[in-house]
C-alpha cells in the first residue's frame, strides 16, 4: 500500500497584550520605568545585554514610561536603564524559553557616580501571559537523573502531565505522555521556534526530534490557554530551545554505563538476560567572533542491549508427528481430536502421517523444541531470551550571529541516525513473531532572522525543513522463505505467518513498512509592535507536508486455524 499526503496550511494570528507571548520559543523583556515618586519616565535608554554572549539590544521608553525588547533567546540578562540626571538602575534576570517578563526599574536623582544593581532574590512572575505552563530550566536538566538522557522526559514535572512511556530503548528516544487529559502523542512540539512534530495531514501530531540533555537549554510545557500563535494540537504545546555558544569556550565529555552484574535471574529463565547500556558523547561551544558570532555542538552515541524472558507454548515432539495423546486441558482432562472429514475421533488421538499437510509439516520445524516441563496442558513449555539492540547517534549544531545591533541570524541542524534489532526468543529470527529491525533517520534544519526596525517594531522570519526516514522490516526479507516450506501463491518477501490457537505464533503478518521521505516544510513570519500601553503581534505560517509510504501486511501469507483441534467436534 502506498500513501502520499500533501497538505498546506496557512495561519494568521493577531495577539493583544493580555495574551501576548514570545514567538516560537523566543522570549521578551518589557517593563515600566518610574522615578522615586512613581511617575513614568519617557525617553529612558534601556539596554538588555545577554551576559553569556555579550549581545545587546537597545530600547527607549515611550510616553508611558514603557519599554519592550523581543526576540531574545533564553539565558541570563542584564537590564540597565540610563537617563541624564538620574542614577543608572540595573537588574540581573534569567529569562526562560517562550517567556515574557515584566522587569520594572526605578531611577533616583543623581547624587554621585554610582550604579544601583538589583539582583533577583525570588522567582520572577510571568505576569504578561495567560498561559498555564511549567518551565524546565537548565539547572533542572543537569541536576535530575535521566535514565535515557532524553531531556523531554522531564515533562512529567509539569502539572497535568501523565507519563505513559519514558521512551527508553527506542530508536527515536521519544517519551509518550498526555497533557491535561488530552490524547497521548497529541502534542505540538516546537524546537528553536520551528516545527518538531510529525508532518501535517497525518493522523495526529507527535514528536520527531528529541534532544539529549546536554544539547537542550530548557523547555516549557504549556498545558492550557496558549495564545493564537500556538496551534496544531489540543493536547498541549512543548516549546524547546537548544543551547547556544558564549564568549567563553566550554565543553564536556560524558559516559554513562549500566550492565546486568547486580541483576537477579528471572525465576522462569534458564540464564540471566543480558543488559548493557553505553551512552557517551561530548559538547563544545564558544565564540567564532567574540561578541558577534557563537557556535555550539553536541554529539551523543547510545549502544544498548536489553533482553526479556519470553514464555511460549510450542508443539511437543509427539505433536510434531501427529500424536496428540498428550493434549490436555488446564485441569489435566484429555482433549479428544476429531477428524474434520468423518467427524469421528482419531484413533488414540493420533493423526495419520498421510493426513498431515506437507507445508504444515515443514513449518513445524521452525518451532523451537520444548525446553521445560510446562503446565498440565503442556502450556509454557518453552522459555527463551529475546535480545533487543539499539545503536543511535544524535548530533546537534547551532550558530548564532549578530550582523549588527538590529539583526540576528540563527541556524540550527539536528540529525538522529538510529537502528534497532530484536532477535526474538526462538533462536531462528525469520520465524519468530517478535523478531524485527528498524532503520531510522531524522533531520531538522531551522534558520531564523530577527530584524529590529525600531525598539517598538520587531520582525521575525523562521524557516524549518524536517525530513524523516523510517524502515521497519522482518528478518529474512526477500529470501523466498515461503518456497522453502512448499507454500505457493504468495510473495517471496518473508516467512509466512501461522496462527494456531493454543500455541505460539510463527512469524508475523506485518512484513515491512517503508516511510521515506516524510517531509515537513514550514515558514513563519511575525511582526511585534508596541504602542503606548498596548502590544500587538501579527503573524503568518505556511506548512507543507508529505509522507511516502509502502506497507506490506501479509503478502507472504497469513494462515490462521480458526478453532482448536478439540473444537472440531462442534462441526458434527
Amino acid at each position: 500500500m502506498r500513501i502520499r499526503s500533501i497538505v498546506q496550511f496557512i495561519a494568521v494570528a493577531l495577539s493583544f497584550p493580555a495574551a501576548l507571548a514570545a514567538q516560537s520559543g523566543n522570549s521578551t523583556i518589557s517593563g515600566l520605568i518610574t522615578d522615586t515618586s512613581g511617575a513614568p519616565m519617557p525617553g529612558v535608554s534601556v539596554m538588555v545585554r545577554n551576559t553569556d554572549t555579550g549581545v545587546a539590544y537597545d530600547a527607549v521608553t515611550n510616553d508611558e514610561g514603557l519599554y519592550r525588547v523581543g526576540a531574545l533567546v533564553p539565558g541570563n540578562y542584564r537590564v540597565e536603564g540610563v537617563l541624564d540626571g538620574f542614577e543608572p538602575s540595573v537588574r540581573a534576570v534569567t529569562l526562560a524559553v517562550s517567556q515574557t517578563l515584566a522587569i520594572d526599574l526605578t531611577l533616583d536623582i543623581a547624587r554621585q557616580t554610582e550604579v544601583v544593581t538589583v539582583e533577583a532574590t525570588r522567582p520572577l512572575v510571568d505576569s504578561q501571559s495567560s498561559n498555564i505552563a511549567q518551565t524546565v530550566t537548565r539547572e533542572m536538566l543537569t541536576a535530575l537523573p535521566l535514565p535515557n538522557r532524553a531531556a523531554s522526559s522531564l515533562v512529567a514535572l509539569a502539572p497535568g502531565v501523565v507519563m505513559i512511556d519514558a521512551g527508553t530503548g527506542t530508536a527515536e528516544n521519544y517519551p509518550v505522555f498526555s497533557v491535561a487529559g488530552g490524547r497521548a502523542r497529541n502534542q505540538n512540539f516546537i524546537l528553536d521556534g520551528g516545527n518538531a512534530s510529525n508532518a501535517v495531514g497525518l493522523t495526529r501530531p507527535q514528536q520527531l526530534t528529541t534532544l539529549p540533555v546536554d544539547a537542550m537549554q530548557e523547555f516549557k510545557v504549556i498545558t492550557n490557554n496558549y495564545s493564537a500563535e500556538f496551534g496544531h494540537s489540543t493536547g498541549g504545546v512543548i516549546v524547546m530551545s537548544t543551547r547556544s555558544g558564549s564568549n567563553d569556550f566550554r565543553g564536556t565529555l560524558f559516559e554513562s554505563f549500566r550492565n546486568d552484574a547486580l541483576d537477579a535471574t528471572n525465576v522462569f529463565a534458564a540464564s540471566k538476560p543480558p543488559i548493557n547500556l553505553n551512552q557517551f558523547g561530548a559538547t563544545l561551544g564558544g565564540p567564532i567572533r567574540r561578541g558577534k558570532t557563537f557556535f555550539f555542538g553536541s554529539w551523543e552515541r547510545t549502544r544498548q542491549l536489553t533482553s526479556e524472558t519470553v514464555l511460549s507454548t510450542v508443539p511437543t515432539l509427539r505433536n510434531r508427528v501427529g500424536d496428540f495423546s498428550d493434549l490436555r486441558t488446564n485441569t489435566g482432562v484429555p482433549v479428544v481430536v476429531y477428524d474434520p472429514v468423518t467427524h469421528q475421533p482419531f484413533e488414540s488421538n493420533m493423526v495419520p502421517a498421510d493426513r498431515i499437510d506437507p507445508v504444515a509439516r515443514a513449518a513445524l520445524q521452525y518451532y523451537p523444541l520444548p525446553n521445560r516441563a510446562g503446565t498440565a496442558a503442556n502450556a509454557n513449555n518453552y522459555v527463551g531470551n529475546s535480545d533487543s539492540t539499539l545503536d543511535r547517534d544524535i548530533l546537534v549544531g547551532r550558530v548564532d550571529h549578530q550582523l549588527r545591533m538590529a539583526d540576528l541570524l540563527t541556524v540550527r541542524y539536528y540529525i538522529n541516525n538510529s537502528a534497532t534489532n530484536v532477535t526474538g526468543s526462538y533462536g531462528n529470527a525469520v520465524a519468530d513473531p517478535l523478531a524485527d529491525s528498524t532503520d531510522v533517520r531524522v533531520q531538522s534544519l531551522t534558520g531564523a532572522h530577527t530584524h529590529i526596525f525600531t525598539p517598538t517594531l520587531v520582525n521575525e522570519l523562521r524557516v524549518t525543513y524536517l525530513r524523516r526516514k523510517f524502515i521497519d522490516q522482518r528478518p529474512g526479507l526477500r529470501g523466498n522463505l515461503a518456497a522453502t516450506i512448499g507454500l505457493r501463491g504468495v510473495t517471496a518477501q518473508a516467512f509466512p505467518a501461522f496462527t494456531i490457537p493454543g500455541y505460539a505464533s510463527l512469524s508475523s503478518a506485518t512484513v515491512s513498512r517503508v516511510q521515506t521521505p516524510i517531509l515537513d516544510r514550514q515558514a513563519l513570519e511575525s511582526l511585534s509592535w508596541s504602542k503606548g500601553r498596548h502590544a500587538f503581534k501579527f503573524g503568518g505560517e505556511f506548512r507543507g507536508g508529505a509522507n511516502d509510504e509502502i506497507r506490506d501486511r501479509g503478502s507472504s501469507g497469513s494462515l490462521t486455524l480458526p478453532v482448536t483441534p478439540a473444537a472440531s467436534n462442534n462441526a458434527r
